[in-house]
């Protein structure tokens, strides 16, 4: 299975009300390898907000924290807003989407290649362990589906623990777009990444 994301930097409803200081900050969390807290850069799409900025004689700080938190601190006065999210009705009440998305990422299932997974529709993910990551965007047809057929699931706050609570079948199948997913395998042993597998065949 895929999903095909746009992420999108929002800006805080305070940003009409006064003109912008020569330094903002912009709440946000780790997003590999978009936004990296640990490299100098702080990852692709950080450089890409600060250089945009950079252009206005304005420069930028990021403020790294779960991601739950990073959505609420974000509407704060101290901020100017969030960077950076996929589109829901929810957020747009609540900030100011950039006209233009910043990324487009493929999303996917990942699991052990022991679990007998054949995905063709949500309804398939009901016999298993649905792992989640906090204040994440998920589709809404799957969050109905999570509902209305009961599907189990647990949550993490951050995503680096998604293919170590996997490995240790603590859940069974988790949600990961390509990119993120390719850099927190690298921290995997051969023998763990090879017991891996995704669903590449299933298009959403």
């Amino acid at each position: 299975m895929k999903f095909i994301f746009s992420l999108i930097l929002l800006l805080s409803v305070n940003v009409q009300s006064k003109p912008l200081a020569k330094r903002v900050h912009i709440t946000t969390g780790q997003w590999l390898p978009y936004i990296d807290q640990s490299k100098e850069h702080q990852g692709c799409v950080a450089s890409l907000i600060k250089d945009v900025f950079a252009l206005y004689g304005i420069e930028t700080r990021f403020v790294f924290m779960p991601w739950e938190r990073a959505y609420q601190d974000g509407m704060k006065s101290e901020f100017i807003g969030s960077a950076y999210w996929y589109f829901s009705e929810q957020r747009s009440e609540d900030y100011i989407y950039t006209k233009h998305a910043i990324t487009q990422e493929v999303s996917r299932f990942y699991h052990l290649k022991s679990l007998p997974l054949k995905y063709h529709t949500y309804t398939d993910l009901k016999p298993y362990t649905l792992l989640l990551n906090k204040g994440l965007t998920y589709p809404d047809d799957l969050l109905t589906s999570i509902k209305n057929h009961n599907i189990k699931t647990i949550e993490a706050t951050y995503t680096n623990k998604n293919f170590p609570l996997i490995l240790r079948k603590r859940a069974d199948v988790m949600i990961m777009n390509e990119n993120t997913a390719k850099v927190y395998k690298h921290s995997l042993s051969a023998s763990q990444r090879a017991i891996l597998a995704s669903q590449k065949n299933q298009p959403m």
